[in-house]
């Protein structure tokens, strides 16, 4: 099997040669620090020497610049959507929204869906032979990122009707960008919703299923790809809707928050591929000597009768990672990830 008959294979349900494996993406830091490569060379070195078979680059907005930074000196930028944005270890932190209620949200004009947003994309499927995901911002996480986060909570509880509008407004860009990414080269979508934390979710199970999840079916029913669904912490309340909304994998799977990979496996693992768990915050304090046990007992757990690909929990590899330790673990799944299972 080649990389992306791999991942296709998982997704489908049936059993591959071994586990795939692979992240949303290497920091250039960390890739460099890995092949002694820059830049974009660097990371697809990098993902080629951790034997990933999948990849999931983000949308490439334009960026303005404000001419004005933040309280650690960061330089602050303005996206399409009219959000501030700072950027830590290549990542995009909001400083400010750009609506005050959900009524601007729903007159706001949304973001003209531009060819040129994919080309991390385009370049990865161009250059390589890896299953490429698009990642792309959910209803939740985009609608949230729009307004102050608790002007957005207490919105899920009095403005249902807005609410609903709003989503649907929102739904509509995401269906287009990412009917953009599949048309500059992606082979799936892995939609990314931030909907809870290591308690549960950020708003009841109940909105979720009548304003959110609704939204989430009409994307797995309309586009061409496989949808896979991202959001850390624990989702343990919603991963019976989850499993029954299109969706043909969920990603995370974090350990710290009571995600029992174990458990997910035998009651989900049928309907849904299962895709990381390695908790990235327990390397920096495991023994390189441990590793080889660690990896075992997530693939033990995740990978029997397949629908399992291995990944940590965050999807990121960032610049704070030792890279060593980060090369043992992509080594070991290669040692213990073929099929039948040890």
């Amino acid at each position: 099997m080649n990389k992306r008959e791999r991942v296709q294979a998982v997704l489908e349900g049936r059993i591959p040669d071994r586990v795939p494996k692979g992240e949303f993406a290497v920091s250039e830091g960390l890739a460099k620090e890995i092949t002694g490569v820059s830049g974009f060379e660097g990371q697809l070195q990098a993902a080629l020497t951790l034997g990933f078979d999948f990849i999931a680059p983000g949308i490439n907005y334009q960026f303005k610049k404000t001419g004005c930074v933040d309280s650690r000196g960061r330089e602050i930028f303005v996206d399409p959507w009219g959000r501030k944005v700072t950027f830590y270890r290549g990542c995009p932190f909001f400083t400010e929204h750009p609506c005050q209620s959900l009524e601007e949200v729903i007159r706001m004009e949304t973001p003209e869906v531009k060819e040129n947003y994919w080309s991390d994309v385009s370049r990865w499927s161009k250059k390589s032979d890896l299953f490429v995901f698009a990642l792309v911002d959910g209803i939740f996480q985009t609608l949230s990122s729009l307004l102050d986060f608790n002007v957005f909570l207490m919105a899920t509880v009095n403005e249902k009707e807005k609410l609903q509008e709003a989503a649907e407004k929102v739904l509509y860009f995401i269906l287009e960008i990412s009917k953009q990414a599949i048309k500059s080269g992606a082979n799936g979508i892995i939609l990314g919703e931030d909907i809870a934390y290591d308690k549960g979710t950020f708003v009841s199970p109940a909105v979720l299923k009548e304003v959110f999840f609704p939204c989430i079916k009409e994307i797995t029913t309309e586009l061409s790809v496989p949808v896979v669904f991202h959001a850390d912490g624990d989702l343990n309340m919603v991963l019976d809707s989850l499993a029954n909304l299109g969706l043909v994998g969920i990603h995370s799977l974090q350990p710290s928050t009571g995600m029992d990979l174990g458990k997910v496996k035998s009651e989900y693992g049928k309907k849904l591929t299962l895709i990381g768990n390695l908790d990235l915050d327990d390397l920096h304090k495991t023994h390189e000597r441990d590793i080889p046990q660690i990896v075992k007992d997530i693939i033990l757990k995740g990978a029997p009768e397949g629908r399992y690909m291995f990944s940590s929990a965050s999807g990121i590899l960032d610049d704070s990672l030792p890279a060593s330790k980060i090369v043992k673990v992509y080594e070991e799944v290669e040692k213990l990830g073929c099929y039948p299972l040890e």
